[in-house]
Protein backbone atom coordinates (compact mmCIF):
# COMPACT_ATOMS: atom_id res chain seq x y z
CA UNK A 1 0.00 0.00 0.00
CA UNK A 2 1.59 3.09 -1.04
CA UNK A 3 2.15 6.24 1.14
CA UNK A 4 -0.39 8.22 0.32
CA UNK A 5 -3.17 5.63 0.25
CA UNK A 6 -1.94 4.86 4.03
CA UNK A 7 -2.02 8.29 5.04
CA UNK A 8 -5.27 9.31 3.53
CA UNK A 9 -7.21 6.04 5.06
CA UNK A 10 -5.78 6.80 8.61
CA UNK A 11 -6.58 10.85 7.91
CA UNK A 12 -10.10 9.24 6.90
CA UNK A 13 -10.05 7.21 10.37
CA UNK A 14 -9.08 10.18 12.77
CA UNK A 15 -11.90 12.44 11.05
CA UNK A 16 -14.65 9.46 11.64
CA UNK A 17 -13.63 9.04 15.26
CA UNK A 18 -13.38 12.70 15.71
CA UNK A 19 -16.92 13.18 13.93
CA UNK A 20 -18.63 10.60 16.31
CA UNK A 21 -17.06 13.05 20.00
CA UNK A 22 -18.89 15.39 17.98
CA UNK A 23 -22.11 14.58 17.95
CA UNK A 24 -22.04 13.12 21.98
CA UNK A 25 -24.73 14.98 23.83
CA UNK A 26 -23.04 14.52 27.39
CA UNK A 27 -20.30 15.79 28.68
CA UNK A 28 -17.24 13.38 28.92
CA UNK A 29 -13.45 13.72 28.67
CA UNK A 30 -12.48 10.79 26.51
CA UNK A 31 -9.14 8.86 25.07
CA UNK A 32 -9.30 7.10 21.69
CA UNK A 33 -6.76 5.11 20.55
CA UNK A 34 -6.83 4.55 17.20
CA UNK A 35 -4.44 0.93 16.06
CA UNK A 36 -3.14 1.24 12.53
CA UNK A 37 -0.85 -1.43 10.96
CA UNK A 38 2.22 0.88 11.70
CA UNK A 39 4.20 0.16 14.53
CA UNK A 40 3.06 3.12 16.08
CA UNK A 41 -0.54 4.14 18.02
CA UNK A 42 -1.99 7.48 17.36
CA UNK A 43 -3.62 8.53 20.21
CA UNK A 44 -5.92 11.50 20.31
CA UNK A 45 -6.73 12.81 23.53
CA UNK A 46 -9.29 15.44 23.87
CA UNK A 47 -11.42 17.85 26.48
CA UNK A 48 -14.68 18.09 26.13
CA UNK A 49 -17.46 20.30 27.31
CA UNK A 50 -20.80 19.14 26.06
CA UNK A 51 -24.71 20.49 25.91
CA UNK A 52 -27.06 20.20 23.71
CA UNK A 53 -26.66 23.12 21.51
CA UNK A 54 -22.30 22.17 20.62
CA UNK A 55 -19.56 20.76 21.90
CA UNK A 56 -15.99 21.99 21.93
CA UNK A 57 -13.07 19.97 21.61
CA UNK A 58 -9.83 21.00 22.12
CA UNK A 59 -7.00 19.32 20.61
CA UNK A 60 -3.33 18.84 20.12
CA UNK A 61 -1.22 20.69 17.02
CA UNK A 62 -0.71 17.58 14.91
CA UNK A 63 -4.60 16.65 14.93
CA UNK A 64 -5.65 19.96 14.75
CA UNK A 65 -3.29 20.12 11.10
CA UNK A 66 -5.07 16.85 9.95
CA UNK A 67 -8.32 17.98 10.16
CA UNK A 68 -6.90 21.10 7.93
CA UNK A 69 -8.15 18.27 4.45
CA UNK A 70 -11.84 18.30 5.44
CA UNK A 71 -13.60 20.38 2.82
CA UNK A 72 -16.38 21.62 5.28
CA UNK A 73 -14.12 22.86 7.81
CA UNK A 74 -13.80 27.06 8.66
CA UNK A 75 -10.48 27.98 9.55
CA UNK A 76 -10.60 30.95 12.50
CA UNK A 77 -7.72 32.83 13.65
CA UNK A 78 -8.57 35.32 16.39
CA UNK A 79 -5.54 36.82 16.97
CA UNK A 80 -5.20 40.70 16.05
CA UNK A 81 -4.37 41.26 12.42
CA UNK A 82 -0.83 42.55 13.58
CA UNK A 83 -0.51 39.06 14.53
CA UNK A 84 -1.83 37.41 11.74
CA UNK A 85 0.25 39.40 9.53
CA UNK A 86 3.22 37.59 11.11
CA UNK A 87 2.37 34.15 10.18
CA UNK A 88 -0.70 32.38 10.10
CA UNK A 89 -2.39 28.95 9.40
CA UNK A 90 -2.51 28.30 5.45
CA UNK A 91 -6.26 29.44 4.46
CA UNK A 92 -7.25 30.84 8.18
CA UNK A 93 -9.83 33.95 8.14
CA UNK A 94 -8.75 36.23 10.57
CA UNK A 95 -11.51 37.33 12.97
CA UNK A 96 -10.01 39.49 16.02
CA UNK A 97 -11.17 37.77 19.34
CA UNK A 98 -10.42 41.81 20.59
CA UNK A 99 -12.49 43.46 18.23
CA UNK A 100 -15.86 45.06 19.69
CA UNK A 101 -17.81 43.09 16.63
CA UNK A 102 -16.40 39.99 16.76
CA UNK A 103 -19.83 38.22 18.33
CA UNK A 104 -21.14 39.96 15.16
CA UNK A 105 -18.09 39.07 12.26
CA UNK A 106 -17.98 35.61 14.47
CA UNK A 107 -21.70 34.89 13.64
CA UNK A 108 -21.49 35.44 10.03
CA UNK A 109 -19.87 31.67 9.52
CA UNK A 110 -22.10 28.27 9.35
CA UNK A 111 -23.12 27.47 12.24
CA UNK A 112 -23.82 24.34 11.08
CA UNK A 113 -19.91 23.52 10.16
CA UNK A 114 -17.05 22.52 12.11
CA UNK A 115 -14.64 25.44 13.53
CA UNK A 116 -11.17 25.17 13.76
CA UNK A 117 -10.18 28.61 15.73
CA UNK A 118 -7.06 29.08 17.42
CA UNK A 119 -5.18 32.29 18.70
CA UNK A 120 -1.69 32.60 19.79
CA UNK A 121 -1.20 30.87 22.74
CA UNK A 122 -4.87 28.78 23.04
CA UNK A 123 -6.56 31.12 25.65
CA UNK A 124 -8.09 33.57 23.47
CA UNK A 125 -9.64 30.38 21.07
CA UNK A 126 -10.85 29.04 24.06
CA UNK A 127 -12.68 31.88 24.99
CA UNK A 128 -13.92 32.11 21.21
CA UNK A 129 -15.02 28.74 21.49
CA UNK A 130 -17.20 29.31 24.36
CA UNK A 131 -18.97 32.51 22.98
CA UNK A 132 -19.16 30.22 19.22
CA UNK A 133 -21.02 27.35 21.83
CA UNK A 134 -22.82 30.43 22.83
CA UNK A 135 -24.50 31.47 19.48
CA UNK A 136 -25.63 28.03 18.47
CA UNK A 137 -22.41 26.51 16.83
CA UNK A 138 -22.89 22.95 16.92
CA UNK A 139 -18.64 21.55 15.99
CA UNK A 140 -15.58 23.43 17.87
CA UNK A 141 -12.44 22.67 17.12
CA UNK A 142 -10.09 24.79 19.57
CA UNK A 143 -5.98 23.73 18.84
CA UNK A 144 -4.25 23.50 22.17
CA UNK A 145 -1.33 25.83 23.29
CA UNK A 146 -2.53 27.84 19.56
CA UNK A 147 0.20 29.09 17.14
CA UNK A 148 3.03 28.42 20.23
CA UNK A 149 2.06 25.27 19.69
CA UNK A 150 1.93 24.71 16.10
CA UNK A 151 5.11 26.25 15.26
CA UNK A 152 6.63 23.89 17.71
CA UNK A 153 5.52 21.30 15.98
CA UNK A 154 7.03 22.35 13.33
CA UNK A 155 3.40 23.08 11.13
CA UNK A 156 3.59 25.28 8.06
CA UNK A 157 2.50 28.93 8.33
CA UNK A 158 1.59 31.29 5.93
CA UNK A 159 1.77 35.24 5.52
CA UNK A 160 -0.29 35.62 2.65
Amino acid sequence: MNIKLFNTLIIALLCIMSSCSLFRKTPEKTTTVISSPSPANTTIENTSTAKAEGQIQTINAEQFNKLLVLDEIQLVDVRTPEEFQTGHIKDAQNIDYNNEGFKSNISSLDKSKPVLVYCRSGKRSASAAEIMKELGFTKIVSLDGGMIAWEAANLPTSKE
